[in-house]
């Protein structure tokens, strides 16, 4: 019985023995087959601008040129330049002008009569010229135009404008058609009638008669 434990003690502490010797051999065999390559390292530069500005090289001072020699010139080569006279212009004196003898007139005497001019102001009678009125004329005598027959069963209707020319004393000088209706027989009709009519003359800022213009306008209407 105890030969056959100690035959089973030797041969597990053989198969142990031969399993750690082959993990020895195992992990040597993985260390030198099995390294790791080492990784590349790459240089970044930033690009747009980073935390730190890059350092500007300041260039290098110009030498300063050395002062050019003045060479003075020797007195043998200095030439001296005569200035040439300038001529003097020769002036011809004109001969003086023979003076001009005048008898003396005679001497007279005499008065003429003076005028005497003066002024003064009043209020004369009025221009004849048309001018605007202060006070317009105003109507005193009127006449209605007759409708023509042709116009009124045609159906035609307008207005006519006409334009006096008021004298002094109030009468109708000359009419003339300021506007027309827009048919001919209206606007005769209009100028017909005007021709009956009579004014109160326009007064001017004095309060005299004067001559002047009047407006007048004749409504045809059905």
């Amino acid at each position: 019985m105890n030969v056959n434990n100690d035959e089973k003690k030797g041969l597990a502490f053989s198969v142990l023995f031969h399993i750690v010797c082959c993990a020895l051999v195992g992990l040597l065999v993985l260390t030198n087959f099995h390294t790791f390559p080492e990784e590349p390292v790459y240089d970044v530069a930033l690009v747009g601008g980073g935390d730190a500005a890059p350092e500007v090289s300041q260039p290098e001072p110009e030498p300063e040129p050395e002062p050019e020699e003045i060479i003075k010139p020797k007195e043998d080569d200095i030439v001296e330049k005569k200035e040439k006279p300038v001529p003097k212009k020769q002036t011809i004196q004109k001969p003086a002008a023979k003076p001009k003898y005048t008898a003396p007139g005679g001497t007279g005497s005499g008065t003429k009569p003076g005028t005497n001019v003066g002024k003064g102001e009043g209020i004369g009678p009025a221009s004849d010229a048309i001018q605007a009125p202060a006070v317009p004329p105003r109507v005193t005598r009127s006449r209605m135009p007759s409708y023509p027959e042709s116009c009124r069963k045609s159906g035609i209707t307008g207005t006519a404008v006409v334009r006096f020319l008021v004298g002094k004393s109030g009468g109708v000088e000359s009419v003339v058609l300021a506007r027309s209706s827009g048919n001919g027989a209206l606007d005769q009709a209009a100028l017909n009638a005007a021709g009956g009519f009579r004014f109160k003359p326009g007064l001017d800022g004095y309060g005299r008669p004067i001559r002047c213009y009047a407006y007048q306008p004749f409504a045809f209407r059905l």
